[in-house]
């Protein structure tokens, strides 16, 4: 099979997918550490050391992980919005804020970039023109930036599995459009 047509939608996921793979790989590291699920050191690998010091280590075990990140995101409140020369705009921006429920996802973002160093959300018009804002987990979320700019898009992926099927859905975020995959 001939390679795709570069900046093509074939093409941006055969660059993305692999690179987002090996994100949600490190994603999950993170998280694990998180939720105290630490792996077993190297010198522990033998089944004779993993018992003799897994039993003495198991009473000194803590796991910090959460304690700090969720120390840090206790601090993290969006009390509002100013938009300077634009008063309107800062009740503007506060009822989108609540119409998205972002009150409520916020916290889950913050939490996800601290423990992981990465965060997602997507921003689209919805079906009444207004703008929709949804926290996106960032196994599933990869973005690219065009050449020397860390601030404009050329191209997102988001992968996910049916919860139905189980087969792998992709959205690929082009400028020209959305290109919805199976």
């Amino acid at each position: 099979m001939a390679d795709p047509k570069p900046y093509s939608p074939e093409w941006w996921v055969t660059k993305l997918k692999p690179k987002l793979d090996a994100q949600a790989r490190e994603v999950a590291r993170y998280e694990s550490y998180y939720d105290g699920k630490q792996p077993v050191p190297l010198a522990l690998t033998t089944e004779h050391y993993r018992e003799t010091f897994m039993r003495m280590l198991r009473d000194v075990q803590d796991n910090w992980c959460p304690i700090v990140v969720d120390a840090v995101e206790e601090r993290l409140n969006v009390e509002g919005f100013r938009m300077p020369d634009e008063p309107k705009s800062d009740k503007d921006a506060a009822a989108i804020w609540q119409r998205n429920s972002l009150d409520a996802e916020a916290e889950l973002a913050h939490t996800t970039a601290l423990t992981t160093g990465r965060a997602a959300l997507m921003v689209w018009a919805g079906a009444d023109e207004q703008p929709e804002i949804t926290v996106e987990h960032p196994s599933q979320v990869i973005v690219a930036y065009e050449a020397g700019s860390a601030r404009r898009r050329a191209a997102a992926l988001k992968c996910w599995s049916d919860e139905w099927t189980g087969a792998t859905m992709a959205n690929l975020y082009l400028p020209d459009g959305i290109h919805k995959m199976v």
